[in-house]
């Protein structure tokens, strides 16, 4: 269980007054979660995040002046303190790409908040990924049914060691590099080597990359 100090800080911009107060009143039942700010649109958003700096930033996708895509590129760039949290109607399984490519967090269904959104936002402000149910099945089968031009060309004889197998499937697993290094029992720039050496090793770009080949090769459940 994640234990906090100190209250959580929390902004959060929504461009619909009736959602912003229920999502204040159900986190604020939390005595370690505290809303310190509310914006009405994108622009307002960033600029309170600016200044404040809160834990974690739940934006909406859609918001006038500037979108919560738009907003996470800036926050992630500018104010790389504050975690993002997009919470939204929207689950495509593009949407979602874009949303974790800009740099966010958490992403949570607007139908979920009710039962996921404080757990969700206690780990996105202890720099952990968190996606709802439902987000992370999108996900999961995405990967699953990609097309097989992600990996390792065909008959290229690459096999990974048996620390980096552990490696890849706590990587592919969701584990931070920290929390890895706890696991494995060596220090956080150990797995930094072993994932900089992975990628290099399988002429891999991104994460999902990993866990697609993690998957594959059945070091993790799909």
């Amino acid at each position: 269980m994640i234990r906090y100090t100190r209250q959580i800080r929390v902004l959060l911009a929504d461009d619909h007054d009736v959602v912003r107060r229920g999502v204040i009143a159900m986190l604020h039942t939390q005595r370690t979660i505290r809303v310190i700010a509310e914006a009405p649109d994108g622009r307002t958003a960033f600029e309170l995040t600016q200044k404040l700096k809160p834990d974690v930033a739940i934006l909406d996708l859609e918001m006038p002046e500037l979108n919560g895509l738009e907003v996470t590129r800036k926050v992630r760039q500018l104010v790389p303190e504050t975690h993002v949290l997009i919470l939204t109607m929207h689950k495509s399984g593009e949407v979602i790409r874009q949303v974790l490519r800009a740099g966010a967090l958490g992403f949570v269904l607007k139908t979920d908040v009710g039962q996921h959104l404080v757990g969700i936002v206690k780990a996105v402000a202890h720099g952990q990924r968190c996606l709802s149910p439902e987000v992370s099945e999108i996900v999961i089968e995405g990967v699953v049914n990609s097309s097989p031009e992600i990996g390792p060309s065909d008959g290229a004889k690459v096999l990974p060691t048996a620390r980096e197998v552990d490696t890849i499937r706590l990587l592919a697993s969701g584990k931070t590099n920290k929390e890895v290094a706890a696991v494995l029992g060596v220090t956080v720039k150990s797995v930094e080597t072993y994932r900089t050496r992975i990628m290099q090793k399988f002429n891999y770009h991104s994460i999902t990359q990993l866990v697609l080949y993690a998957v594959r090769s059945h070091l993790i459940d799909a």
